[in-house]
């Protein structure tokens, strides 16, 4: 049974060179069809990501896997959402599911934001996206 609980949810995160914090957020979107993911908390890096891609996400945050999935961004439509692990200097790939994920999303050539999240972190947004799942309209 989901732990069921007030949306938004926020996740803290880094930039992709680990410089500075942020937070993302995971929200249901209105008429509960899709589930939002704030990166950064950023309206203009905003998308809504449907039940088969928060699946496919969830899955690729737990096991270190690389996935890319189709998002609905406002302004510029479909859109990759993109999961990989990010590799730390002398560690080996072996290590990613042990590891920190990126979450990366490109809106135009020069318009692009990459995230960080701990193993602690990226279990936390897979559980806040799961969360969020259980929620959505049938």
């Amino acid at each position: 049974m989901p732990r069921i609980a007030a949306f938004p949810r926020h996740v803290l995160c880094s930039d992709a060179d680990l410089s500075a914090s942020c937070s993302t957020a995971v929200d249901i979107a209105p008429g509960r069809s899709t589930v939002l993911l704030r990166l950064a908390c950023l309206t203009a890096f905003t998308v809504g990501v449907d039940p088969a891609a928060v699946d496919a996400l969830v899955e690729a945050l737990r096991t270190g896997d690389i996935r890319a999935v189709l998002a609905q961004h406002d302004q510029r439509g479909r859109v990759l959402l993109g999961v990989r692990p990010h590799l730390l200097p002398g560690r080996p790939d072996s290590a990613a599911r042990e590891g920190p994920m990126e979450v990366e999303l490109h809106l135009a050539p020069h318009r692009r934001i990459r995230l960080v999240f701990t193993r602690p972190q990226a279990d936390e947004l897979a559980g806040h996206l799961t969360d969020a799942l259980a929620l959505l309209a049938p």
